[in-house]
């Protein structure tokens, strides 16, 4: 909008009509109208302030300069009251108000503002009720002008504030930065004007500022916003900021010099009009103002706008958007159309776009049921009458529709044409039908308002659903029709117990067909069938064994626990063998257990899977007979509890004892026809202690040697009762058709897989047979458990579990060896394989751990293969010979060991070591101890070995009767020793081998000494004396002085290396000495480093550390200096430290060079000297920061001249010969005046005395 065109046109019309307020526009009806301009201040008294006036708190005197000598009459000011025409006694009043413009004709000379003497900065201030057009101002003053002054506007009511213009006298001292010159392309541009600060005249003087200057505003652009920003104003104020003196007022401070100067005006003049966007032609007062104003703040707005200024279209009066009015255009606010169901409306710019700018009304809060940017049309779920005016208030009515089935309710208003529409009539969702839209289509369903196409779809699954009663869902809940076997919602889920939803099969699902005892139920994943397994049991259908794994057979094996010892049944086996060796093979023998009549058997078994009746079948083959019955009593935990719920609640102490009969060719005996004894599992049982079952063997009275009655026991056999009550559910007709049938065929398969003759072996016909069995009686499968040592791989037969055994190897786990091998071993069992040779009847059994065969006399070893100690030559194995110095020798070639009485040899022929003499002799076969010194049993024996040597001197020619030459033992001495008894230490040894218990030792130097030298070291004491490689100490173990230990590369040792000591840091006293394993110096106080190289951080000054005693400290001021915590403060050589800007000295105590101030507290301020006033632009007075001025200049920076000179610095010259005079007589005014004065002081504290007193006698 183009505002500031119109605020132009209304700002230069004010200023061209301000004479004649008479002459205004009028008439509003055909364009822009103005209201009539006059002087703002009036009847603004109140609005009005100065920040000082005289007399406001009493009567204050003031003078007039009238003359050239600066003396004038005196008055009074006394503003208490206000100032009254007709009262006399006011008009010594000066208050603000006094400045506007009288109603009456009263002479402005009699009234006047005035503010309190001597005052410099001061202000007028007048603040607005509303937004004014300001065009010019006129001031009138009774004194002089100032000497400068500035007035400022602001237009957001004093937040902030614009300078109009400024006022001097001297403008580039008063405003140094502000043009003095106008621009003529800028029409807002501030700049100082010296026509107005002279001071003359004396009074009367005026000041005028006109707001625009038309020659300035002919070019430019009559829109510009700057326009606005000149005129539009909400306060004006006008700052004095320097009164004009005479100049005494500096050379007398007294109240007689300043009462004279001040600031008084007669008259202001703030020329302007209200501000109405060119909508108003007169202005009428707020309802807070008063009605005696020359021009009122609030507009009287035509045009339909309203606000104080005209700023905005009245209410509903918005369907064109707010423009200020132009020449020959109002741009009239337009009334909205609503139809009469809207009292209020907006403009809304995006609409009057689309309406190609002809109306942008919208209107707000329609009533009647009514929506829309004119209240046009019926809200949803009502349609418009036809038959009714639009301007009606019952135009809509309601629509008779369901809710949740249709769009929008009904169609609202009838509109012809093809796609027309009919008022009234329901408008359904996309799957809903009825006349009121009340129904679902088929093939969907559920009708939801939430629902934008009304009913849902029939979400059914097309594999598991049919058509029925021709929907293929219920249209109120959406319920799929399902197959057979389906399922669920949307007949997409498998029935219990069924899986594979498929639209190909009638049923939709086909049976699980889990096995009835590997998985838990006959559920199964309804999409690929996968039945729920029992433990370790997996397949489609739980009918296989997880790899590694085994399902036991549905019988129970027990244990032996108590029969005859090992002995006892090996020399049972001897007697059987012996007597029936043709008969038992040892594989019969092993897997049997051999009891003589009326012997007790006791069995255990460990926890059963589950708690239920079992039959006991013994296993047994009867020798001899016939026999009476077999005694069997079950032993039961002592500990055992009975639950209610378990199947042996009812079970009776008498139960547990009974007989049974042995048949004849049987191997396989039922303990009872039909009886069985109720057992539970641990749990139920209520504790671990086992079953036990005792079977005592009838007695027999024909036993001897050649006809032998024997029973051989294989093992006592547990089997589950297995019937309809508490047994496998396969057997329950409801599971299986067949059941009865089943269950025999099942008892048939368990007798024959008892009779087998390996624990592990199963017949295939049975095998799936009693695979369900014993899946569900097991409760899963098993680990194989294959023994690791006795088994090829880990995997066993997955039905009854039998490992795959290593060779000699049985057991169903592989973990124990067969008859005739032994050495259980990772690579199996070894066959005793007995050397006949050497056994008892060329026997081949051995013992099972060991491997142990029976040898013949004296022959030994596992296999009974080679001779026993002290005899040799197999199989004849003769005794040893040994000259009587042994008892055992070798095997084979009957070399004799361990020889005794100190001899050795392969017969002990000859003497051992440290001996010497003839062990095969028969009148002496003693061996001698050599002597050397003491013999090898003595603890002074320095020499493994000596012999005999005839003396020196002696030959074979001076033999004679008188027997052999006479001969001495030379001893062969250890290392270390010397001499003809080896009785002297060796070079490189020490130590006294004269002494009892003494030796030579190697000299501990740690291989640093020459071993040849015989002074490396002392040969009593072991001292060290001759160290190389830099060593010392008494064993060459350390560094010598001036050394310290190096580690070599390989680790193994150290190499000495010098010192190294740094003679500026290190102690002057101890010289080049380290520590000998570290290196570390013996350094000055406050020096460091190993070899004493660098002070400490916070000390300096290394090169002069030995005369000062160390480094010296830093002493950095904590405050001036640079905080650089874990740095070296200050320079290692110099002691500099790092000073703060503006701090300086070694220690940052002191200010830098061109900088003063106090240190201490930490102050250092720039002294800022001007460079044209001085020579040394960084030299000023350390305490003060007085810069050294050239001549002529002044001022603590010298920036301006010096007293008794002018001009503008540096360019100052001497004022002159008049001002020296009368600078000197002043000088000597003021000298005299303290003279007097000090005399007066003194008087009034001691009194009269001396002359002075003659002087005051007189």
């Amino acid at each position: 909008m183009k505002v500031a065109k119109l605020l132009l046109g209304a700002g230069v019309w004010a200023q061209q009509n301000a004479q004649d307020d008479s002459q205004h526009y009028s008439d509003c009806s055909t364009g822009h109208c103005f209201p009539a301009t006059g002087d703002l201040l009036i009847g603004r008294e109140s609005r009005l302030s100065a920040t000082s006036t005289c007399g406001l708190e009493g009567e204050e005197g003031f003078c007039i300069v009238s003359n050239t000598n600066g003396q004038g009459p005196c008055k009074k000011c006394d503003t208490r009251r206000k100032w009254s025409p007709s009262d006399p006694t006011t008009h010594n009043a000066h208050n603000v108000e006094n400045i506007i413009a009288f109603k009456t004709e009263v002479s402005y000379e009699r009234r006047w503002w005035q503010s309190e003497n001597g005052k410099d900065e001061v202000s007028i201030q007048v603040d607005f009720e509303a937004e004014f057009l300001f065009t010019h101002l006129i001031m009138t003053f009774k004194t002089f002008r100032p000497a400068s002054m500035s007035v400022y506007r602001s237009s957001d009511n004093g937040e902030s504030w614009k300078p109009y213009r400024h006022f001097a006298e001297d403008c580039a001292s008063s405003f140094p930065d502000v043009e003095a010159t106008p621009n003529q392309d800028t029409i807002d541009q501030v700049v100082c004007d010296d026509s107005y600060g002279k001071k003359v005249p004396t009074t009367n003087g005026e000041l005028v500022l006109k707001v625009l200057d038309p020659q300035l505003t002919g070019s430019m652009d009559p829109y510009s916003p700057e326009i606005r920003d000149l005129l539009q104003v909400t306060n004006i104020r006008v700052d004095f900021h320097e009164l004009h003196t005479l100049g005494d007022d500096h050379m007398d401070n007294s109240h007689d010099a300043t009462n004279k100067y001040y600031y008084a005006v007669y008259n202001l003049v703030l020329r302007g009009s209200c501000f109405c966007n060119g909508h108003a032609s007169q202005c009428v007062p707020k309802d807070d103002e008063i009605v005696n104003a020359d021009v009122y703040g609030k507009c009287n707005c035509q045009h339909g706008t309203a606000g104080l200024n005209c700023e905005k279209c009245a209410d509903f009066h918005h369907d064109q958007p707010w423009m200020p009015a132009r020449a020959n255009q109002t741009f009239e606010c337009k009334r909205c159309e609503c139809y009469g169901h809207a009292t209020e409306c907006h403009f809304d710019p995006d609409v009057y776009e689309a309406t190609d700018s002809t109306s942008g009304g919208v209107c707000e809060q329609c009533k009647h049921n009514t929506e829309g940017r004119m209240c046009e049309r019926c809200i949803e779920g009502y349609y418009q009458d036809p038959l009714k005016n639009i301007n009606d208030p019952e135009i809509c009515v309601l629509c008779d529709c369901e809710p949740a089935g249709v769009v929008g309710a009904c169609d609202r208003a009838t509109i012809p044409g093809p796609d027309g529409t009919v008022a009234g009539r329901c408008r359904c969702k996309a799957n809903v039908m009825g006349e009121r839209c009340d129904q679902c289509k088929p093939g969907f369903h559920s009708l939801d308002p939430n629902n934008p196409n009304g009913c849902s779809p029939c979400d059914c699954d097309d594999r598991g659903s049919v058509m029925r009663g021709g929907s293929i869902c219920d249209p109120l809940n959406g319920q799929c029709h399902c197959k057979s076997n389906v399922t669920g919602g949307r007949c997409d889920t498998c029935a219990p117990h069924t899986y594979g939803l498929s639209s190909g099969d009638a049923d939709g699902c086909k049976k699980c067909r889990c096995d009835i005892g590997g998985s838990l139920n006959q559920n199964c994943n309804t999409v690929d069938g996968k039945c729920i397994c029992r433990p370790n049991i997996t397949g489609q259908r739980c009918n296989d064994v997880k790899e590694d794994h085994f399902l036991p057979h549905t019988f129970i094996n027990t244990v032996i626990t108590q029969f005859v010892s090992i002995s006892a049944r090996s020399s049972f086996f001897e007697l059987l063998l012996a007597n029936h060796g043709s008969t038992y093979g040892y594989e019969n023998i092993d897997n049997y257990v051999p009891a003589r009549p009326g012997t007790s058997v006791f069995f255990e078994v460990g926890d059963l899977p589950r708690s239920l009746p079992y039959s006991l079948h013994l296993k047994i083959s009867p020798q001899g007979g016939p026999w009476s019955p077999i005694e069997v009593e079950v032993i039961r935990p002592p500990t055992e509890t009975r639950d209610s719920q378990s199947p042996c609640f009812n079970s009776k102490p008498e139960d547990d004892t009974w007989t049974a009969t042995i048949p004849t060719n049987e191997p396989l005996v039922a303990l009872g026809e039909g009886r069985f004894t109720c057992l539970e599992t641990d749990a139920d049982k209520g504790t671990v202690t086992p079953y036990k079952f005792k079977i005592t063997l009838p007695k027999s009275d024909d036993y001897n040697q050649d006809t032998i009655k024997i029973f051989w026991i294989e093992r006592l056999q547990l089997v589950p009762k297995l019937d309809t009550e508490n047994g496998y559910p396969g057997f329950k007709e409801e599971f299986n058709a067949e059941a009865p049938k089943l269950m025999t065929d099942y008892e048939n398969c368990m007798l024959n897989t008892m009779d087998l003759p390996e624990v592990g072996v199963i017949e295939k016909d049975c095998d799936a047979m009693t695979y369900s069995i014993s899946s569900w009686f097991h409760q899963g499968a098993k680990s194989c458990e294959c023994d690791q040592t006795g088994s090829i791989s880990r995997s066993c037969d997955p039905s009854g579990g039998q490992c795959e055994c290593r060779e000699g190897v049985t057991g169903r786990t592989c973990n124990q060896c067969a008859a005739g091998f032994f050495g259980f071993s990772h690579t199996g069992c070894q066959m005793c394989d007995c050397n006949r040779r050497g056994t008892v009847n060329q026997g081949q059994f051995c013992e099972q751990q060991s491997g142990q065969c029976q040898c013949l006399e004296g022959v030994g070893g596992r296999q009974c293969d080679r001779c026993l100690p002290g005899f040799y030559d197999f199989p004849n194995c003769k005794k040893c010979e040994c000259n009587g110095h042994a008892n055992e020798c070798d095997s084979v070639s009957g070399e004799c060991l361990s020889c005794a009485h100190d001899t050795t040899g392969a017969n002990c022929e000859r003497c051992a070591d440290g001996y010497y003499g003839d062990p095969t002799s028969v009148t002496n076969s003693q061996c001698t101890p050599c002597p050397c010194p003491d013999g090898p049993k003595s603890n002074r024996q320095f020499a493994d070995t000596c012999g005999l040597s005839r003396m020196r001197g002696s030959s074979s020619r001076e033999d004679d009767a008188r027997g052999p030459r006479p001969s001495m033992v030379m001893c062969n001495c250890n290392p270390g020793y010397q001499g003809l008894q080896c009785d002297q230490c060796a070079p490189g040894h020490f130590g006294n081998p004269m002494e009892p218990f003494g030796s030579c030792n190697p000299c501990e130097c740690n291989g640093n000494i020459d071993t040849s030298d015989p002074d490396a070291c002392d040969a009593r004491t072991g001292e060290c004396l001759k160290c190389l490689y830099n060593r010392g100490g008494d064993d060459c173990s350390e560094c010598a002085d001036g050394y310290y230990e190096q580690p070599n590369a390989d680790g193994t040792d150290f190499t000495c290396v010098p010192c190294g000591c740094d003679e500026r840091g290190g102690d002057p006293f101890i010289g080049n000495t380290c520590d000998k394993k570290t290196g570390q110096c013996a350094c000055l106080d406050k020096v460091e480093g190993r070899t004493c190289s660098s002070c400490r951080n916070n000390f300096f000054d290394l090169a002069n550390a030995v005369e000062n005693g160390g480094c010296q400290a830093c002493g950095c001021d904590p405050e001036n200096s640079e905080d650089i915590s874990g740095e070296q403060p200050c320079d290692m050589v110099t002691g500099q430290c790092r000073c703060k800007p503006g701090f300086g000295g070694r220690d940052c105590k002191s200010c830098e060079q061109g900088y003063y101030g106090d240190p201490k507290i930490g102050k250092c301020e720039a002294c800022d000297c001007d460079p044209s006033g001085v020579h040394d632009p960084f030299a000023c007075n350390a305490w003060t920061g007085q810069c050294e001025c050239k001549p002529g200049i002044g001022g603590q920076h010298c920036d301006r001249c010096e007293r008794g000179f002018h001009g503008i610095a540096p360019d100052c010259e001497p004022c002159g010969e008049c001002f020296d005079s009368w600078d000197g007589i002043i000088g000597e005014l003021i000298n005299e005046t303290k003279t007097v004065l000090a005399t007066v002081d003194n008087i009034r504290d001691n009194g009269v005395t001396g002359k002075d007193k003659k002087i005051f006698q007189r």
